[in-house]
């Protein structure tokens, strides 16, 4: 039987809005709990270990990868640390 399950969410307030092709502009993501799902689907449609690593941030922010790419990199950290407990050597989000 399947329980719903509420996944944990957070608000990372970007550095600089960044600008859809769709005119709509971004000044925070709300990041979620990644699901095994979204893993699964990283592991099908990413080639490299970094690929996958950003398919599943932008699923999990409710983006699709060409908006993952205006995304400054210290903004990035933030999400990554947040999915993944990661630290970066270069990229201090501080």
């Amino acid at each position: 039987m399947s329980q719903k399950v509420d996944a944990v969410r957070t608000t990372i307030k970007l550095s600089s809005p960044i600008n859809l092709p769709d005119g709509t502009v971004i000044e925070e993501v709300k990041v979620r709990d990644p699901l095994v799902k979204d893993f699964r689907i990283a592991s099908q449609q990413g080639k490299t270990a970094e690929d996958r690593e950003i398919i599943v941030a932008a699923l999990c922010c409710g983006l699709v990868l060409e908006d993952m790419d205006l995304i400054k990199w210290k903004d990035y950290v933030q999400i990554q640390r947040f999915l993944f407990g990661a630290s970066s050597e270069d990229g201090d989000a501080e």
